[in-house]
């Protein structure tokens, strides 16, 4: 176990780094809002919908029922964070807005960005996982767990982050279909449709419109950590806020970094997860293992509710990813006999 803490830390340092370099970018001022804005919006509604496309209608999907069952995993995920973070936050003090603030922090990880780029550092960085898990099947996972996961951020997650006490309306449902949905659903149709040949084959056009945007893929999730780490420091909070939200800060971090992952590996302990295989395994125990999801904070920023304390709360959790995934990375390769 040990001996992968230090090729694990170096993996999730690059997600850092590449965060950090957003972050002291929107800080200079050099960049401002509006042009991260343009820049996370070509992310979301182009590049990684086209990742997706590539990624999923590319990949053999010989182990589809394992896919088919990721989305319904992405809702039990949910319900379980869900029912964690509404127990920790009943034994508080904290109501109203921050109350919801803190459960919608504690309910929903970062599903995409941080798995996909996790599934394409860790093979290089850790042979156990190349070996046993590869690089391709694992993003066509996350890309199923998304499909299920994304919908409810965007409808559910958006009402409780970023509702105002006095607010009277509905969940919108516009927000059930978002483009890296549409993107994966794309993915599937080639993948089990029969045209895998024709996207294949080099003599035809098709190859080489894929093999454009899988080069686009490989700027996709750089730009989405940079993004990630921008929206972070775009955030701000005051001095005499800042103990506050520390407590908020402490609560979600308990929610994510104790409870779910606690769960998750007693459910492992004890073998109520030996009904899935082992990549499956590999992309749940990532998806449990995630800090909160930014794009609550980009929620926050638009409705004007809670910003101090998704700016607070994503800096400290995100500092504490760092630390601990080596650590359950390095436990979960150690129970399931990969190291």
């Amino acid at each position: 176990m040990l001996s992968y803490l230090l090729p694990v830390f170096y993996a999730v340092l690059q997600l850092m780094l590449l965060m950090l370099v957003g972050f002291l970018a929107r800080r200079s001022r050099l960049w401002g809002t509006d042009f991260f804005r343009s820049l996370s919006g070509f992310v979301v509604k182009i590049a990684l919908p086209l990742y997706f496309v590539v990624r999923v209608g590319r990949a053999d999907l010989s182990a589809i029922a394992e896919v088919i069952v990721m989305p319904v995993l992405a809702l039990a995920v949910i319900g379980l964070g869900l029912i964690l973070s509404l127990g920790v936050f009943s034994l508080t003090r904290y109501a109203g807005s921050d109350r919801r603030a803190g459960i919608a922090l504690s309910t929903f990880g970062n599903a995409a960005y941080i798995p996909l780029t996790l599934a394409a550092v860790l093979p290089a960085s850790v042979p156990a996982i190349a070996a046993r898990y590869g690089d391709e099947l694992p993003t066509v996972m996350i890309a199923a767990f998304v499909f299920g996961f994304s919908p409810l951020l965007w409808s559910v997650g958006r009402y409780v982050m970023s509702r105002r006490h006095d607010d009277a309306s509905r969940i919108d449902l516009r927000h059930l279909v978002s483009p890296p949905l549409v993107g994966t659903l794309i993915g599937l149709v080639i993948a089990l449709s029969g045209l895998q040949p024709i996207v294949a084959n080099p003599l035809l056009p098709f190859y080489h419109v894929f093999d454009a945007f899988d080069r686009l893929g490989t700027l996709t999730l750089p730009l989405a950590l940079i993004c990630m780490g921008a929206l972070i420091g775009g955030l701000r909070v005051s001095r005499s806020a800042l103990s506050h939200y520390l407590g908020m800060a402490t609560l979600v971090s308990t929610v994510r970094y104790v409870l779910i992952p606690g769960a998750f590996f007693a459910l492992l302990r004890f073998g109520a997860l030996t009904a899935f295989g082992p990549v499956a395994l590999y992309v749940l125990f990532l998806e449990m293992h995630t800090p909160p999801a930014t794009n609550l904070a980009l929620m926050a920023n638009e409705s004007g509710v809670n910003t101090e304390h998704a700016a607070v709360t994503l800096l400290i959790t995100h500092v504490l990813y760092l630390m601990l995934m080596p650590f359950y990375l390095g436990a979960f390769l150690w129970l399931t006999g990969s190291a």
